[in-house]
C-alpha cells in the first residue's frame, strides 16, 4: 500500500470516528423537551440582544452571571417536586444551547445561599431577597417563572430581569404543559389547603378591611353536624387576614359584623368519601369576586365530617360440619330402660374449720401455678405464702392475708 493511499485511509477513519462521536455526544431531543428548549432559546435570545454593558457583571469582568430563581412559594395544588423539575429542565437547555456566552449559576448553589439569606435575615423584617442575592451570590440575571394551574395542566412563562434596577431583559410566551403522571389528581391536606386559599384569596384582598365569615354549607347530608364547614371557614378566614395585614402601609384588617364588612367569606363543600371538594368565594359586595376550588383528602379531617359510624361486622366462627348420624334402628329392637327421677349430688362433707372463700382462693391460687395446698377450705402456713408470693408478683402489699381485693385480683387474673 502507498503512503498516499494510507494517508487517505487514516483521513476517512478519522472522520468516521468524529461523526460517530458528535453522534453520540448530541443529546436526544424529545416531546416533552421542546417547551424548555423554546423557552431558553427566547431567554438566550434576548439577553445577547441586550448591551452587555446593560448588564453589569458583579462579580468582576467577564460574561454575566445567570440564575434561576426556585418557585419559592408556589400554590400548593401544583406539586414542589414538578416546579423544580420544570426549572431543572429550563437550565439543562440553557446550558446545551448557551455556547459559552453566558455563565450559568447551579441551582443547587442558589438555594444554598437563599437558604443561608433566610436563615441570618431578622425576623419581622421585609428584607428585599433579590438584594440579599445581590450581595451574596453575585448574580446579574434572574430567570424567574410564573405558573398557575389550569385544570389538568399548567402554563408556564419565564422572564430574564436585571438584578440591579428590575429591567425585563427578555420574556417568554406563556406555554401550556400537561402535568406529570399523578400531578393532575393530587389531593391537598388540610393544612396545604389552608395556605392555598389564604394565599389565592389574598391577591384579591387588597382593599379588605372588614370581613364577615359564614360558615361553609354542605352539598349534601346532615346540615345540622356542619363541623368541617365552621372549622375550614375560621382557619382560612385567620389565615387571609394574617397575610393581608401590613402594618407598613397602615393595613389592619379584622373579623367583623356582616353589617359592617368590606367582605365576605362563604362556600360550600361536598364529601365523596375519600376526598372533600371545597368551593370558596371572597365577595366584595360589587359583583367582583374571587373563587377557590380545591380537594382535600378525607383522612386528613377525621372527626369533622360528621359521618355516621360503620356498622360492625360480627365474624360468628364456623363450626365443623356436622357429624353424620346414623338412622334409629326399627322401634321394636330399641331397649326401653325405666324412667328415674333426676338426683342433685349429696352436699359435700366437710370437716371443721372450712371456709369456701378459702377453698375458693386455694384453687385459684392453684390454676395461677402458685401451691397453696389442697383445697380443704383451712387457711394453713401453707396457703398464706402462696398467697405472699401472689402479692408480690402482683405488686400489692406482701403480708399473706385474704382480703377481699385480693380475692377479687385473684378471680379477674385467673379469667
Amino acid at each position: 500500500m502507498t503512503s498516499n493511499a494510507k494517508n487517505t485511509w487514516i483521513l476517512i477513519l478519522i472522520l468516521s470516528l468524529s461523526v460517530i462521536v458528535s453522534i453520540r455526544s448530541a443529546p436526544a431531543r424529545t416531546g416533552s423537551d421542546a417547551p424548555f428548549d423554546a423557552f431558553a432559546g427566547e431567554i438566550l435570545d434576548g439577553l445577547s440582544a441586550t448591551d452587555y454593558t446593560r448588564i453589569p457583571a458583579l462579580s468582576g469582568y467577564g460574561a454575566p452571571r445567570v440564575a434561576v430563581w426556585p418557585f419559592k412559594e408556589m400554590s400548593a395544588s401544583i406539586p414542589p417536586e414538578i416546579a423544580n423539575e420544570f426549572n431543572d429542565r429550563l437550565l439543562a437547555e440553557l446550558s446545551r444551547q448557551n455556547a459559552g456566552r453566558f455563565r450559568l449559576v447551579a441551582r443547587g448553589t442558589l438555594k444554598t445561599v437563599i437558604a443561608e439569606i433566610d436563615s441570618t435575615s431578622t425576623p419581622g423584617t421585609a428584607g428585599d431577597p433579590v438584594t440579599d442575592l445581590l450581595h451574596n451570590a453575585k448574580v446579574d440575571v434572574l430567570v424567574v417563572g410564573k405558573m398557575r394551574r389550569a385544570g389538568g395542566a399548567v402554563v408556564l412563562g419565564y422572564q430574564a430581569i436585571s438584578v440591579e434596577d428590575g429591567g425585563i431583559f427578555a420574556s417568554t410566551a406563556p406555554r401550556r404543559l400537561a402535568l406529570p403522571s399523578g400531578g393532575a389528581g393530587t389531593l391537598l391536606t388540610l393544612e396545604q389547603a389552608v395556605r392555598d386559599a389564604a394565599r389565592q384569596l389574598a391577591r384579591h384582598g387588597d382593599d379588605l378591611r372588614g370581613l364577615a365569615v359564614t360558615p361553609l354549607s354542605p352539598g349534601a347530608g346532615d346540615a345540622k353536624d356542619n363541623r368541617f364547614g365552621r372549622y375550614f371557614a375560621e382557619r382560612v378566614s385567620e389565615a387571609l387576614i394574617d397575610r393581608l395585614a401590613d402594618p407598613i402601609e397602615d393595613r389592619h384588617p379584622r373579623l367583623v359584623e356582616e353589617t359592617r364588612a368590606s367582605h365576605h367569606l362563604r362556600g360550600t363543600y361536598w364529601d365523596f368519601g375519600d376526598h372533600i371538594e371545597v368551593r370558596l368565594i371572597l365577595a366584595d359586595g360589587d359583583d367582583n369576586d374571587a373563587v377557590w376550588r380545591e380537594r382535600i383528602r378525607s383522612e386528613t379531617v377525621i372527626g369533622m365530617l360528621g359521618r355516621a359510624p360503620r356498622p360492625r361486622i360480627e365474624h360468628r366462627q364456623i363450626g365443623p360440619p356436622a357429624r353424620w348420624n346414623p338412622p334409629a334402628p326399627p322401634r321394636e329392637m330399641v331397649r326401653v330402660r325405666p324412667h328415674r327421677p333426676h338426683r342433685p349430688p349429696p352436699p359435700p362433707s366437710h370437716g371443721p374449720g372450712h371456709r369456701p372463700v378459702v377453698a375458693e382462693t386455694q384453687r385459684l391460687l392453684a390454676e395461677l401455678g402458685y401451691d397453696p395446698g389442697p383445697p380443704d377450705g383451712i387457711m394453713k402456713p401453707r396457703t398464706r405464702t402462696a398467697l405472699a408470693a401472689f402479692q408480690s408478683d402482683a405488686g400489692l402489699p406482701v403480708n399473706g392475708r385474704m382480703t377481699r381485693y385480693v380475692v377479687r385480683r385473684l378471680r379477674r387474673e385467673a379469667r
